[in-house]
């Protein structure tokens, strides 16, 4: 995969669909229900807050933060920052594109490590125009796809990179996030609305199929195949070809859901500005007593690992892991 071949642009169109409802939430003891751990910097974490998690084939956590990017073993936590060749700290995404090679989303473009060596992706069209990288995925063919803040998204192939551009919807070139299903559909939280390619095609739904907002946030199926979505202004669930407004925590100050997962004992869990976290069972889950109110405790990402642990990246509260009991 030739990550530095010219940028090339095609365009590609959007269209709609989509929603369901939940007990109201009760506080509880989180210490009662869940085994808690908390990483932060003081433990080796590069910065505390997270803004993604994933796991490479070796199984090793990375951790993209806002001062570099970290890799946890299991026992300790490896940090890398621009002195190592990181094309800036604040690194937004990350993903396994092929084993062995890691790339970094970043405010300035990407960066990949491969073999212990670093280079970086900063001009994509000849002219030195700087762009930040917001999601990034690999798709079931091996290709990588790329949200960024100027281009827009993109995917890139062995031929090198092509534009997705959408001249119907404008801020649906915006992407916020990428969701990867098991059936292998591509999901694109939007600014516009939320997106799905199947085939070639893309169809687009909005506050039109019953969207609580148009500005998408995060998308995740569970493993009953309910397809969840948060928003700026709430969350749903796919119902049909429409979807269904979900109530979350009533006296909760925002409703801005940023992540949704799934643990092993089926519990759903949404994560959310100023929110801490909630799940689906008729309760509410907070990591710390002022996570509920404390907007720099929000919950930005979440990750599931091979053993069924659950890992949260906040704010600004570092890293937690989540072992059901």
């Amino acid at each position: 995969m030739n990550f530095l071949a010219p940028m090339r642009y095609i365009g590609v169109l959007g269209a709609l669909f989509f929603t369901g409802c939940l007990p109201e939430v009760e506080t509880i003891d989180p210490a009662s229900i869940v085994e808690w751990k908390n990483f932060t910097t003081t433990n080796g974490l590069a910065g505390n807050r997270v803004n993604a998690i994933t796991a490479d084939s070796n199984g090793d956590l990375w951790l993209a933060t806002d001062n570099g990017v970290s890799k946890y073993d299991g026992v300790s936590f490896t940090s890398y920052r621009t002195t190592d060749g990181l094309a800036n700290d604040f690194v937004t995404s990350v993903v396994e594109f092929a084993p062995g090679t890691m790339v970094f989303g970043t405010t300035v473009g990407l960066s990949v490590f491969e073999d212990g060596y670093w280079f970086n992706i900063t001009d994509l069209d000849g002219n030195g125009t700087p762009f930040g990288v917001t999601a990034m995925v690999v798709d079931d063919d091996g290709l990588g796809w790329f949200a960024t803040d100027v281009f827009g998204l993109l995917f890139i192939d062995d031929s090198g990179f092509y534009q997705v551009w959408d001249s119907q919807c404008f801020p649906c070139n915006f992407v916020n996030y990428i969701y990867k299903t098991p059936r292998g559909e591509l999901w694109f939280a939007t600014q516009g609305g939320l997106k799905v390619l199947r085939g070639n095609i893309f169809t687009l739904y909005t506050t039109n199929d019953g969207l609580p907002d148009d500005y998408i946030q995060t998308v995740f199926e569970d493993s009953w195949g309910t397809l969840w979505v948060g928003t700026y202004n709430g969350m749903a669930k796919k119902s049909g070809n429409s979807f269904l407004p979900v109530s979350l925590y009533n006296s909760a100050p925002q409703n801005w859901v940023y992540t949704i997962n799934q643990d092993i004992r089926k519990k759903v869990w949404y994560g959310a500005i100023g929110n801490g976290l909630i799940y689906n069972d008729g309760a509410s889950m907070r990591t710390e007593p002022a996570s509920l109110e404390d907007y720099r405790k929000s919950t930005l990402s979440s990750f599931r690992d091979a053993e069924g642990a659950l890992w949260f990246g906040t704010y600004a509260g570092g890293l937690y892991k989540y072992t059901p009991k």
